[in-house]
């Protein structure tokens, strides 16, 4: 932004000098930035990149630009060669999360006049594909909606079939419930009728002890009063015997 002002009243050849040594200094501290964070690189060319195009040649910035680009789809496991077309390999492994660099990519693309976009609806949809094999039926459904919204007409299907899988779930839980409530109320009563059957046998034990305490009773009184009996007739017999003694004179 600083080289209009700097190179006026320059002559062609030494701002092209100047223009040439200011570009290797520039790249010279991104490679060195590069080094640095390698993970970052992709990113960063197409930050230098976007400076760079703003010189009068734009040469050193569609090579930066293809630079990020190679280095974007290699971290993909696809070797990008110039002679073939872009955009289809970025359609084909463009991810939801890869949205930051894409814009980032356009802003660039728009300074050379290039209005290519990837379809990122197509991504939405392929993540929302996963999610759903993974049975993470919410998450699908949010991309399928996001894939719709994107204008990619084949996720609505999808979306009404994951909206019916939802809802077959839903169903089958809430039967699940009902049968396990049936079958916890089952097992209520069963516990209820043992614990009854249980009380009851206590009753008949405790009935048939005092049964038996009161038939012991019964036969240790029956035995006091036979005693008693005895007792009246032995006195009677003694009492015959005095008398016949006494009548006898014996």
């Amino acid at each position: 932004e600083l080289l209009p002002g700097l190179l006026s009243g320059m002559s062609e050849e030494i701002k092209r000098q100047f223009i040439d040594g200011s570009v290797q200094i520039y790249q010279a501290l991104y490679e060195a930035l590069i080094r640095q964070v390698p993970d970052w690189e992709s990113e960063l060319r197409l930050e230098l990149a976007a400076s760079l195009i703003k010189l009068p040649s734009h040469e050193a910035g569609i090579a930066q630009v293809n630079a990020s680009l190679k280095v974007w789809l290699s971290y993909r496991g696809i070797d990008w060669q110039l002679s073939t077309p872009v955009m289809p390999l970025l359609v084909e492994v463009a991810k939801p999360e890869d949205e930051s660099y894409f814009n980032s990519l356009y802003q660039v693309w728009e300074l050379l006049g290039i209005t290519d976009r990837v379809d990122m609806g197509n991504a939405y949809y392929r993540r929302g594909e996963d999610f759903y094999k993974r049975r993470d039926f919410e998450a699908a459904c949010q991309d399928f909606e996001r894939a719709i919204g994107l204008g990619y007409v084949k996720a609505a299907g999808r979306r009404e079939i994951v909206v019916q899988v939802q809802e077959s779930i839903k169903d089958e839980k809430l039967k699940l419930l009902r049968e396990q409530g049936k079958e916890q109320a089952f097992q209520q009563k069963l516990l209820e009728e043992q614990k009854l059957t249980l009380a009851k046998q206590k009753l008949l034990e405790e009935k048939q002890l005092l049964d038996k305490q009161k038939l012991l009773e019964e036969q240790q009184l029956s035995k006091l009063i036979t005693s008693k009996a005895d007792f009246r007739k032995l006195d009677q017999l003694l009492a015959q015997e005095d008398w016949i003694k006494h009548f006898t004179g014996l």
